[in-house]
């Protein structure tokens, strides 16, 4: 038997195994197997095709000698751990993203589920002793006289030493050591040990004799049966060993074991049930007239088999929609899928849907540890074999990789979010565009939700390939706020500025917190000062490896780069002019809560922005905070402009609405205009109509008119037109090669020939580039970017594919180029 294995490895290709005849009845297709891959390394793989009489043929053609593929070493898995749905969503992203189908595979399983050998030394069974002729080596000796075995980690620390690969090398080759590998499951079960009453003792003759010799010779003792006799009363017959041992002593705990009046036993127990449980009642949702002809609407679409756009205003109501769509496909035993762009606001959200739905939710993320995922895709793998297999799972983009089974529906939220899109590893995937071929692929139905939809999706609807839903009105006719522009010039002109507020903007929030209400404060860059200038000569600090300004963070005291992480001391001088007159521009996050401590000493401010949300559980505590109304004033970056909804704010403030235009995207205009939109729409959410300051030294600046006027329609049909005559999406497709290296000159010369190369198969009008992008130097690597633009009505399969074979024989064929790396992205954003 021969069979088809994936690796979760960064190639291109599966790779074809023996498989022992003693394990033939075990091979089942996507269980997972243990396979050799390399000289020597170990790996397990997904077992996606099994061969057969024919296939078996055409590989003896081309091997000539079918003995020399390896066999498979071990079977992990007694039943699949993906279906065809996903494989077939798999080979979609890697195909369509030009990406490795290893690494798509990479992405998608859990690290819990992936397993590769790790090596390990023993003593040679043949060492001679008067080959050791170093410390080193007699040390490594001596250690293996002790253990079994040794890791490349365990030398490191024991020889202090970084590169260690040469020393191994000469122990292997002088037959002091002999290399082994070995594969362990990273997934270890969660077992819990139970004390409980013993059924022989309770129901013993004696009993009563048995407890007053306890209480007369053994009162520890007494105390463990009192306790447990307590619990039994109430209906807990088992009681973990680990609540007995904080409260009792251990050797009483033992001695009662020993005389069988209490027996120890071990259970598995899940690690996510209590994750997700709730013990609230369940409340009915309850729509508006609005709501409910919204989702009328979204039932027609769906009855048509027409995925659906809900465009609906900030405080419309989105979410009690997506809920009563959602309670139809549970009734009906359906799985569903609700995508967040963060994964912040997936406790935020679970809080909202348990009053619907109880414990029917499943939450799946990467800030759960290895275990709870694998749990959570074993949970789903269970739920194929249910009657009932209904659930919701919520999370961020990683969740399209789960093991769904007859799913129903998927919901993306804010699906206008750049979060959506992969942009650092392989594959650079963009979860709203993955979501439709998931859809498919399970013959189920896709809503997506957003009040400043992307103007793909707008376009999609326009042209009728999606369905349109619109709510105008926030939800129990709640007014929208009112936007006021504040114009810093004419401000500091006037002198009524302080730091980075305007006079306006400060008495407003005092007036707020006096009345008992509470401040959303906007600013999208988080430190202290954005840099550190020399008042003398001008110089700036640079991050010696990134083409950046390091930024200056207060709490630390340190000059910090946000792209490879040097930090540095805060300077005394200047290291140009040795001048001691150093200032900082530019503002923060950081910054504008201390300017606030400073101006309020008395109310309670807060701050939501990377930096304070590294810790697990920091950004639920943040929000509970400002929920229970503990914090008066929450500043944060582009986090506080998703999903939350706050009963008490009727005041939000943006300190610089400029710094959103200072990147060089043709989606700049967007990615502006929903940002301030998304931030406007946190203020007056319930009976009084909110307030939103935007602080700006640009009146010119061109969205801010579609802002005041909260209109959306007209920005993006005029935009549309714009991409329409400089050729960009919708309308054209986009790909975009970056070229890195750490020798700038290798870089250009690399880059200018596969430009060259590129425009011998794409029309060159369509070619832009190589050029260096805003940052051009990233952890002392030089990047080139080159953008192609193809027509929508041209074959994006086929055109995609000789750039990539044209990306690949350029690159790899000139030798001097070989170091060159390169990413593809398909559809930036």
């Amino acid at each position: 038997m021969l069979v088809n294995v994936a690796l979760p490895l960064p190639i291109d290709k599966t790779f074809i195994y023996r498989v022992p005849s003693d394990i033939e009845h075990d091979i089942q297709w996507g269980i997972r197997v243990i396979v050799p891959f390399g000289a020597k390394k170990l790996y397990a793989g997904v077992v996606i095709d099994i061969l057969s009489d024919e296939q078996l043929q055409y590989i003896d053609v081309f091997t000539n000698n079918i003995d020399e593929i390896k066999y498979i070493l071990e079977v992990l898995d007694d039943k699949p751990i993906i279906n065809n749905e996903q494989w077939e969503l798999y080979k979609w992203v890697a195909d369509y993203y030009l990406a490795n189908i290893g690494d798509v595979l990479n992405n998608a399983l859990p690290s819990g589920l992936k397993i590769q050998s790790e090596t390990k030394y023993q003593l040679h069974p043949d060492i001679d002793l008067s080959s050791i002729k170093t410390e080193e080596e007699n040390l490594i000796y001596e250690i293996l006289l002790e253990r079994e075995f040794i890791t490349n980690e365990d030398i490191q620390k024991l020889l202090g030493i970084k590169n260690i690969q040469r020393f191994i090398k000469s122990c292997i080759d002088k037959n002091i050591i002999y290399p082994t590998e070995e594969c362990e499951e990273k997934y270890i079960p969660k077992n819990v040990k139970f004390i409980n009453l013993s059924e022989e003792f309770l129901d013993s003759k004696d009993f009563n004799d048995k407890i007053n010799k306890l209480e007369r010779r053994a009162p520890k003792q007494i105390d463990v049966i009192l306790y447990l006799l307590q619990k039994r009363s109430q209906g807990q017959t088992k009681i973990p060993k680990a609540e007995l041992t904080n409260k009792f002593s251990i050797s009483a705990i033992q001695s009662l074991i020993k005389k069988g009046y209490i027996i120890e036993t071990s259970e598995t127990i899940s690690r996510i049930e209590n994750k997700f449980a709730t013990t609230n009642e369940i409340e009915e949702i309850i729509l508006s007239d609005i709501q409910k002809s919204a989702y009328q609407e979204i039932k027609n679409y769906i009855n048509k088999n027409k995925h659906v756009l809900l465009y609906g205003v900030p405080g419309s109501g989105k979410t009690e929609i997506y809920s009563s769509l959602i309670q139809e496909y549970l009734d009906a035993g359906k799985q569903v899928l609700y995508l967040l762009p963060e994964i912040s606001l997936t406790t935020y959200l679970v809080n909202r849907l348990q009053k619907y739905f109880g414990d029917k939710i499943l939450v799946y993320h990467s800030k759960f540890n290895l275990h709870e995922r694998v749990e959570i895709w074993n949970k789903l793998l269970d739920l194929w074999e249910k009657d009932d297999p209904s659930c919701i799972v919520v999370g961020p983009r990683s969740a399209l990789f789960l093991p769904f089974y007859n799913l129903g529906l998927v919901v993306v939220d804010e699906e206008h979010d750049p979060s959506y899109k992969q942009q650092d590893l392989n594959p650079r995937y963009h979860a709203r565009d993955m979501s439709y071929i998931l859809a498919n692929n399970h013959h189920a139905n896709l809503i997506m939700g957003s009040a400043t939809p992307s103007l793909e999706s707008w376009y999609n609807a326009k042209i009728k390939k999606i369905g349109f839903v619109e709510i105008k009105e926030r939800y129990s006719g709640i007014i929208p706020p009112l936007i006021e522009i504040v114009d810093m010039k004419s401000m500091m002109q006037q002198g009524k500025v302080r730091g980075h507020f305007s006079h306006p903007l400060l008495k407003a929030i005092d007036d707020e917190v006096k009345a008992g209400r509470q401040v959303l404060l906007f600013q999208n860059r988080r430190g202290y000062s954005s840099w550190m200038e020399c008042k003398n000569c001008g110089y700036i600090f640079p991050c010696p490896h990134c083409d950046v300004n390091l930024t200056y963070h207060k709490s630390e005291n340190v000059l910090k780069c946000h792209y490879c992480g040097y930090t540095i001391d805060i300077p005394t001088f200047c290291p140009k002019c040795k001048s001691n007159k150093l200032i900082f521009k530019g503002f923060g996050t950081e910054r504008v809560e201390t300017e606030l401590q400073k101006y309020f000493p008395d109310y309670r401010i807060d701050r939501l922005d990377l930096d304070t949300t590294r810790r697990k559980h920091a950004f639920k505590e943040i929000i509970q905070r400002f929920e229970r109304r503990e914090t008066q004033i929450l500043v944060g970056t582009q986090m506080i402009s998703k999903g939350l909804d706050f009963s008490n704010i009727q005041l939000v403030g943006v300190l610089n609405a400029d710094n959103l235009l200072a990147y060089p995207n043709f989606r700049v205009y967007e990615h502006a205009l929903q940002l301030l939109m998304q931030v406007a729409g946190r203020a007056g959410r319930r009976e009084v109509q909110g307030r939103v300051y935007i602080q700006t030294y640009a009146l010119n600046n061109p969205i801010l008119p579609y802002l005041v006027n909260n209109n959306y329609e007209d920005f993006a049909e005029n935009e549309l037109k714009d991409r329409w005559q400089f050729k960009y999406p919708p309308y054209y497709r986009l790909i975009q090669i970056q070229l890195r290296h750490k020798k700038e000159d290798i870089l250009k010369i690399a880059a200018d020939a596969l430009t060259e190369k590129i425009r011998n198969i794409i029309d060159a009008e369509y070619v832009k580039g190589p050029v260096e992008p805003v940052i051009s130097k990233i952890r002392d690597y030089y990047y080139r970017q080159i953008l192609i633009k193809i027509p929508r009505d041209n074959l994006l399969k086929d055109k995609k594919q000789k750039i990539n074979e044209v990306v690949f024989y350029t690159l790899k064929r000139n030798k001097a180029w070989r170091g060159v790396l390169v990413d593809i992205d398909v559809d930036p954003v």
